[in-house]
């Protein structure tokens, strides 16, 4: 059962219960002068008539306030009236708490249920757990230990073991894969048959009996006796606690788990760490006996390394394909896993493998991967339709360095998006049968193609111009973001029309014209209404934002740095007069023969057109989290 899928009942030491609020009572100022005292907070209480395990609460204090409820089985609510249930007899603490603006105040009463009723424990997440009422053995559940990532961990904020997870049966004889989790309905017993040891983070290792400094360790250990589990709904959150410091799997410290999946045959957990706030790790358990299928073959996702899964390559040619450790982990190279590959006896023997998801080469429009070679030669990269493999482009590259980790790029400008979702890889193409090669970290990236001075002014006068796309002018929190804004086709022959045939020409000698062809788009910030406006009405302090002739400068980039465009004068911009490094004019005049400088995200010449994309750091201080992105073409 996924945790969007369950019910809202709350369950604390074997209590599942039903919450219903009313809307809370807000707080009236001149109500109470004082602030409240326990005297002053008072409820009263009433069983359901059909069902005496449903009780019924009334605030009943005087005054207007906030009111808020602890039920006494683990769940909470706000307002005058909720509804609390309680399955199993007992009597339960119920607090009352009423907060008013000079202070709060809470009073207590203790609710008395006779007798048990079972049908309110037959819920979804008891049977799934526990195997339900008729299963008196309860259910136990193993650690899914052949699965990728039945062990993980990643930062505490997040919900998904991003820093690492576990292939599968990476921690062989570390005493986790023995261990025993049984969930019992009656009287909601746990028990954890540990087989008298359990895996141990390091730094809790010596509170258990461990060795110090020791790292990750299995250590001797027996369980407590005498352990309840309990299941809360917590705002929406399922969580999992294990009384008298019982732990599930790896032990850190804690107690506690947030449910992540349950479901018939997984129990997928997430806990913290009590000596380490900043992480966050998980468990995938499935019930013992149970026999997973493989998981589907989704496709290799990019990027690929070789540190978790093993991504899936076929070899041909005769070729072989292997997943080893690192067999010269030095230079820019030193992860654990690569991957290997014997030239096979065909001069275009090589891997391939599926992708999990099309090609997207709208920003990133290069890949890039580590290669360690014993021979010079040439190693190909080919990308290619699985619909159809006739549709597919090769790049070559030469391999010059031997012996050594070395990084190739191969440029795939002005290849088409969503059309390729397979890659092949050959290394030495057309050399002899058995050289070994192998490779790792292959990553799609930017590269800015060649852009020089000379390609931006055409070696004399060159016009740019807003690309008529959707999404031409963008703004949003990372480079090439329209998560904010982006123009819309509406724009482009419509509110925004005029802008889309300014003209920003660049000529050889540094000479940078904007030609507005006679009207600009004006917004607030230049004193007219937003809207195409003609350059002449535009008001004296913004005019400089109109057709006019500046500077440039072309920087060239290098691995560290992309390349920059800077243009300088009163009024000098690019695609949008109000950005500027590190914040956005809200008025004019433009600074005096100011400076303004985009970086070049991508430029693409497919040999029929020119696309360059430019961005510009406009977050407070320039320290990234905001940035305009300006899509142009060439003007033919």
């Amino acid at each position: 059962m996924k945790l969007s899928n369950i019910l809202s009942w709350g369950t604390l030491a074997a209590l599942a219960v039903v919450l219903a609020a009313c809307d809370p009572e807000l707080y009236d100022e001149n109500a109470l002068g004082l602030p409240p005292a326990p005297e002053d907070v008072t409820f009263a209480y009433t069983y359901d008539v059909d069902n005496p395990n449903i009780v019924y609460f009334t605030n009943t204090s005087e005054g207007s306030f906030i009111a808020k409820w602890d039920l006494g089985n683990g769940s909470s609510s706000e307002g005058k009236e909720v509804t609390g249930a309680y399955p199993l007899r007992g009597d339960y603490t119920v607090t009352l708490t009423i907060y008013t603006s000079t202070g709060s105040a809470s009073n207590s009463q203790v609710v008395n249920i006779a007798e048990t009723n079972a049908a309110m424990l037959n819920t979804p997440e008891f049977l799934l757990l526990t195997g339900g009422p008729d299963q008196l053995e309860g259910k136990t559940w193993v650690i899914d230990s052949t699965r990728v990532g039945h062990m993980g961990v990643g930062p505490a904020g997040s919900l998904t073991p991003e820093y690492w997870q576990a292939p599968p049966l990476d921690k062989v004889g570390l005493g986790l894969y023995d261990d025993e989790m049984t969930f019992k309905l009656i009287n909601f017993a746990y028990d954890l048959n540990n087989h008298g040891n359990m895996f141990v983070n390091g730094a809790h290792a010596a509170d258990v009996g461990g060795i110090a400094g020791g790292g990750d360790q299995k250590v001797n250990y027996n369980p407590p006796a005498n352990m309840n589990w309990s299941l809360v709904n917590q705002n929406g959150t399922l969580v999992l606690n294990i009384s008298n410091g019982g732990t599930i799997g790896f032990y850190t410290g804690v107690s506690t788990y947030q449910v992540l999946t349950l479901e018939e045959n997984e129990l997928f957990i997430r806990f913290l760490d009590s000596k380490n706030p900043d992480l966050a790790w998980y468990h995938r358990l499935i019930p013992k006996g149970y026999t997973p299928p493989p998981p589907p073959d989704l496709g290799t996702r990019l990027p690929v390394n070789f540190e978790t899964a093993a991504p899936t390559f076929d070899a041909f040619g005769g070729s072989s394909y292997a997943v080893i450790d690192n067999p010269d982990p030095s230079g820019i190279n030193t992860s654990n896993k690569v991957g290997q590959t014997v030239h096979g006896f065909e001069p275009w023997a090589g891997i391939v493998t599926g992708l999990e998801d099309p090609l997207d080469f709208s920003v990133r429009n290069a890949f890039k991967m580590k290669v360690w070679s014993p021979v010079t030669g040439v190693a190909k990269f080919k990308i290619e339709s699985s619909a159809n493999p006739n549709v597919n482009i090769e790049v070559d590259v030469d391999m010059t360095t031997t012996n050594q980790w070395d990084e190739l790029v191969f440029d795939f400008a002005g290849a088409e998006s969503g059309v390729y979702d397979r890659i092949a890889l050959f290394f030495d193409f057309g050399g002899p049968e058995g050289n070994t090669f192998y490779f790792d970290d292959i990553e799609q990236v930017a590269v800015a193609p060649a852009l020089s001075a000379a390609v931006l002014t055409g070696g004399g006068t060159k016009a740019w111009r807003l690309k008529p796309v959707a999404g031409a002018l963008s703004v949003g929190p990372a480079r090439g973001s329209g998560e904010w804004f982006a123009v819309s086709a509406g724009d482009i022959t419509g509110l925004r029309a005029c802008w889309f045939d300014d003209e920003y020409i660049f000529q050889t000698g540094g000479t940078y014209v904007y030609d507005a062809k006679g009207v600009v788009f004006a917004e607030a910030y230049m004193g007219v209404p937003d809207g195409c406006t003609p350059e002449a009405d535009l008001p004296a302090n913004a005019q400089a934002w109109g057709s006019g002739t500046h500077s440039f400068s072309f920087t060239s980039g290098n691995d560290v740095e992309p390349d920059k465009i800077t243009v300088t004068g009163t009024g000098a911009f690019i695609a949008l007069p109000k950005a500027f490094n590190g914040g956005e004019y809200g008025a004019a005049p433009p600074a005096t023969n100011g400076s303004v400088t985009y970086e070049v995200l991508n430029y693409i010449n497919d040999g029929s057109s020119e696309t360059l994309i430019i961005t510009i750091d406009i977050s407070a201080g320039e320290v990234g989290g905001a940035w305009w992105t300006f899509t142009l073409e060439a003007v033919q």
